[in-house]
């Protein structure tokens, strides 16, 4: 079983990973790094995840199953915390429906 602060390096490592691919332009944190269709990627925990979903999880706090990470900027490129907001679905969405992100 790891130390409380194992988590704490863990996070603090994951979240400069994320901002050294990140370009702040105005108030947005704009992805520089892979991407995979419109949103950009990164690699956490072996996983390929979405950079804003990781960014809200990092700085905000996790993301349940089932919700939705938004941009109220409406730039699907923008990893900025305060730029994105949390909604949950209602319904699946079926094959060739478009979502904010999945």
């Amino acid at each position: 079983m790891g130390q409380p602060w194992d988590d704490f390096f863990r996070i603090k490592r994951a979240r400069v990973r994320l901002l050294k691919k990140c370009r702040i332009e105005g108030d947005c944190w704009i992805w520089r790094g892979p991407v995979r269709g419109e949103y950009g990627i990164i690699s956490i925990d072996g996983r390929t995840r979405n950079a804003h979903r990781v960014s809200y999880a990092l700085f905000v706090h996790p993301v349940a199953e089932g919700v939705s990470i938004l941009h109220a900027c409406r730039n699907k490129l923008c990893c900025a915390p305060d730029h994105l907001y949390e909604k949950i679905q209602e319904r699946p969405l079926t094959p060739g429906q478009a979502a904010d992100a999945s």
